[in-house]
């Protein structure tokens, strides 16, 4: 009785490492570069953390349909000899690098129903979720920001959504870079997600 919950604990622990060594090798597949702005003249006082706000669908009047996804400031903002910053964003900038991941969807995608007592899957090739959306506001003391998604618009008669041929080496990432009307200045910047 001892020797079997041990057996097993060995063999969990042995999938995990096994996992962990395969992370960097998926990893390799999909390079993500990351925006560096400057060096800039200034100091640490001049950055800003954006800070994160849980609200409704309604605060940006969207339905049932959508999820939200978290945005992240995917940019570093070197400032000449004091150092690079990650995620942060300074007083005069007049654009950030906004970065949202789709939701978790293990890189699956649809392909054929096998056996095929349909038509061909019309999705076939696509991913579960649209790429995200990521919206902004500019207001006098905040900039908001929210990153949101939609399940693929289609028939998913004769579908299957798994991992058939592999499955996609990047996640599901939408990128942009959003222009301000003014620079950052003393406003907040705020990452809204729904709950």
């Amino acid at each position: 009785m001892v020797q079997r919950p041990r057996h097993l604990a060995v063999l969990t622990l042995a999938a995990m490492l096994l996992l962990t060594a395969l992370a960097p090798a998926v990893a390799l597949g999909c390079t993500i570069t990351i925006r560096t702005i400057g060096p800039i003249e200034g100091s640490r006082a001049d950055l800003v953390l954006p800070v994160t706000r849980t609200v409704t669908r309604d605060a940006w009047k969207l339905d049932g349909s959508w999820v939200s996804t978290r945005p992240r400031l995917s940019q570093f903002v070197s400032i000449a000899g004091v150092g690079k910053f990650h995620a942060m964003a300074f007083r005069n900038q007049r654009a950030l690098s906004i970065d949202a991941y789709g939701p978790f969807d293990n890189g699956w995608m649809y392909f054929d129903a096998d056996p095929n007592d349909f038509d061909d899957c019309a999705l076939t090739g696509q991913i579960e979720w649209q790429r995200p959306r990521i919206r902004v506001v500019q207001g006098a003391r905040e900039i908001r920001v929210a990153a949101t998604a939609q399940r693929t618009v289609g028939d998913r008669t004769g579908c299957i959504l798994g991992p058939d041929k592999g499955v996609r080496a990047c996640p599901n990432l939408k990128r942009t870079i959003v222009g301000l009307a003014k620079p950052v200045g003393n406003r907040r910047i705020v990452f809204e997600q729904f709950p």
